[in-house]
């Protein structure tokens, strides 16, 4: 694994567009890992495929560990066992991860040794930044995240990928998709200091480069993990943007979210990043449908046994915006406590914003037991509800 993160470090491409097949259990008995694709230049990027051991014939996977190892990085923006992944058309199963466990780990990420103008900081067990990964039937578990953003540059994290995004590319009309299924995540996610927008149980951030709007999505995973201390955190995912989806998942972990800015500083230059947005499932989702493309934005058959804490707290989102977009929830379950720091608490929407279009909601149950209604606020009465069984 070190000399593998030399090499792809180095950009050598015979190394970052590689195969790799993780034949056996790699114990690292407290040994610090460096990050493979650190991306210290335009060639320090990984984009091959890190798989497990399959029988061509039968098709069984022999899975194995990467055990007991630390990460400690101060330079680079990009970090998890792999920092930065970007998909590459040219290149077979290019940013595919398959059947790889992590267990008994910790990262510890930080700005001050970063020398590029932006202190943006991405970070993940298994990825910090992935363009176009594919994460299959992987675990990330005993593990733990630590944190120290920039308070003047967004920063991500998540237990398994720190900033999923799917994307386009025109020039090629090439469709380069990013999910994770069957995913078993149990790493807690602790933002110690400065300004992170988004953190998640599986990954803090799930995105598209809209609006071409590739499929970016988490399905049949769960995450057992607390998420503390983001601006906008979530039990699965810290943030949703257009055209992702969450079906099929549940969270147990404590959820929090804090931000360090006065509500209503005047000296702020927006208010909007005064407020910590917590949910049981998902921080912020601001999602956005194209049904003649079949493109959607949705959280289906999710679950959440957990409390949670923010400014606006929701027991499955924290903060919904549908300005000009809009999402569905259908066979979704909230069981905990949630608490609004001087803000809304919502059982299943902590504060719906701008409803100019309508969001959709079946089949979607809490305990009643803390007396809070669906929404904790909402700016409009354009959502629909239909709870049929």
């Amino acid at each position: 694994l070190l000399y593998i993160a030399e090499q792809v470090n180095k950009g050598n491409t015979a190394y970052t567009t590689g195969s790799y097949i993780l034949a056996n259990d790699i114990d690292c008995k407290g040994e610090e890992l460096n990050v493979i694709g650190d991306y210290s230049s335009e060639g320090a990027i990984f984009s091959g495929c890190f798989s497990c051991v399959t029988n061509s014939e039968t098709g069984e996977m022999q899975r194995h560990t990467i055990s007991n190892f630390t990460i400690n990085s101060e330079a680079s923006g990009y970090v998890g066992l792999f920092g930065a992944v970007f998909a590459d058309m040219t290149v077979t199963s290019s940013g595919l991860f398959y059947g790889i466990r992590l267990d008994n780990f910790t990262i510890n990420a930080g700005v001050s040794e970063i020398t590029e103008e932006s202190k943006t900081l991405t970070c993940g067990a298994l990825i910090g930044y992935g363009v176009g990964a594919n994460v299959y039937l992987c675990d990330a578990t005993n593990g733990e995240i630590n944190l120290n953003a920039d308070q003047s540059y967004f920063s991500f994290a998540g237990g398994l990928i720190g900033y999923q995004q799917a994307f386009y590319e025109p020039n090629y009309d090439a469709y380069f998709p990013s999910e994770v299924t069957y995913a078993s995540v149990d790493v807690d996610v602790n933002v110690l200091g400065g300004m992170a927008l988004y953190a998640g149980g599986i990954s803090g951030y799930i995105a598209t480069n809209y609006p071409y709007g590739a499929a970016a999505s988490i399905h049949n995973s769960y995450a057992l993990g607390s998420v503390n201390g983001a601006l906008r955190s979530g039990g699965i995912a810290g943030g949703l943007g257009q055209y992702t989806v969450v079906s099929n998942c549940f969270a147990t972990g404590e959820i929090s979210a804090r931000s360090d800015s006065p509500i209503d500083d005047p000296l702020s230059t927006s208010d909007e990043y005064s407020y910590a947005y917590a949910g049981g499932l998902v921080g912020y989702f601001g999602g956005k449908h194209d049904a003649a493309n079949g493109q959607y934005s949705k959280l289906v058959n999710c679950a959440v046994y957990a409390d949670v804490s923010g400014y606006n707290a929701g027991g499955i989102i924290g903060h919904g915006w549908n300005g000009t977009q809009y999402y569905d929830m259908t066979g979704c379950l909230y069981v905990g406590d949630v608490i609004g720091n001087g803000g809304a608490a919502g059982a299943i929407v902590g504060y719906q914003e701008t409803d100019s279009n309508t969001c959709t909601f079946t089949n979607v149950f809490w305990n009643e037991t803390d007396g809070l209604g669906f929404y904790g606020k909402r700016d409009t009465e354009n959502q629909v509800y239909n709870n049929t069984s």
